[in-house]
């Protein structure tokens, strides 16, 4: 298979300027990239929060039956065992308490 000759062409190296600089008023140090990138932007930020309230809203009134209804399942067994309890002080007194 013959060669096929490519052309060559001369490059010319271009200078890439910096990504942010310091203003001649303000000489604090330019920020590279790697620690612009390590950040959340607002946008980010705001999502998370939004999904999260969303869970919330979704999840606090299923807790809250949750609790209600372990109150009053706490209370009906308390009324069972105050009832047991009568039963046998009646049972070895032949009466109530009063």
């Amino acid at each position: 298979m013959p060669s096929i000759p490519v052309p060559s062409v001369p490059v010319r190296s271009v200078r890439v300027p910096p990504v942010l600089t310091a203003s001649r008023s303000n000489r604090r140090p330019a920020l590279d990239v790697s620690r612009r990138e390590a950040g959340f932007t607002l946008i980010e930020l705001l999502v998370v929060l939004a999904i999260l309230g969303l869970i919330v809203a979704l999840v606090t009134p299923q807790v809250l039956k949750y609790l209600g209804r372990a109150k009053t399942d706490a209370a009906r067994i308390q009324i069972q065992n105050l009832s047991g309890a009568l039963d046998l002080f009646k049972l070895d007194m032949q009466r109530y308490p009063t």
